[in-house]
């Protein structure tokens, strides 16, 4: 019987792909103990004739300038900020990810994200994806202690 698999969703590849891709990084974790590397994928997708050659950037100087937005995020994604909860102090994210107008991304201060019900909708969306994720998540590791 032959694995399935399939995209996450928010995915930056075609689901058709997910199969293949997959099918792929599970022969390149076999070739390497059971363990798979970011560096070995890249390996492999340099070739013209691998399944993964188009998904990458393979200009440069457009892959520098990607590559720096994804530190943007990265930076904007790891700023906290001390809020008051039913009067508990807790860190929090100080930025969140909306979808804005025409579909466009940005992000918004937490004051924005909860006080605008668009942003507050999405962004409570996106919470009970990360919570259903994870609920399946521990119900398999949960699997493997017996």
């Amino acid at each position: 019987m032959v694995k399935k698999y399939y995209a996450r969703n928010g995915s930056p590849f075609k689901k058709g792909e997910a199969q293949k891709y997959g099918e792929r990084l599970e022969q390149l974790s076999s070739k390497n103990k059971g363990k798979l590397k970011p560096e070995a994928v890249i390996k492999d997708a340099q070739n013209k004739g691998s399944v993964f050659h188009t998904y990458f950037q393979w200009d440069d100087t457009e892959a520098a300038r990607q590559y720096r937005v994804q530190q943007a995020r990265n930076l904007i994604n790891h700023i906290v900020e001390v809020v008051v909860i039913e009067g508990v102090q807790s860190k929090q994210r100080s930025f969140f990810s909306i979808k804005n107008g025409g579909g466009n991304k940005a992000y918004v201060t937490i004051k924005a994200a909860v006080s605008k019900p668009n942003y507050r909708v999405q962004l409570l969306n996106q919470l009970i994806s990360t919570m259903e994720n994870a609920t399946e998540l521990m119900k398999m590791f949960r699997g493997y202690e017996k």
